[in-house]
């Protein structure tokens, strides 16, 4: 699951890429990463409470997880 914006609900200054990897636990950063973009799920939005955030984030893995079962 892959997010590329700005985000917004933590006021962010500049626009960044944030990966999740499912099932993945490794400290990876400093390394290089391919990722292959698969389809989009939603357009980032600003939410009031970081709260708000993470509900959107669960309800966003379950629909990653449809549509890498329908890709594999």
């Amino acid at each position: 699951m892959l997010n590329i914006g700005w985000r917004p609900t933590v006021k962010g200054k500049k626009q960044t890429i944030e990966a999740h990897l499912f099932g993945f636990n490794k400290d990876i950063y400093g390394s290089y990463l391919r990722v292959e973009l698969v389809s989009i799920i939603r357009k980032e939005i600003e939410f009031n409470h970081l709260d708000g955030l993470k509900e959107q984030l669960i309800k966003d893995k379950l629909a990653a997880k449809i549509i890498l079962e329908k890709v594999n």
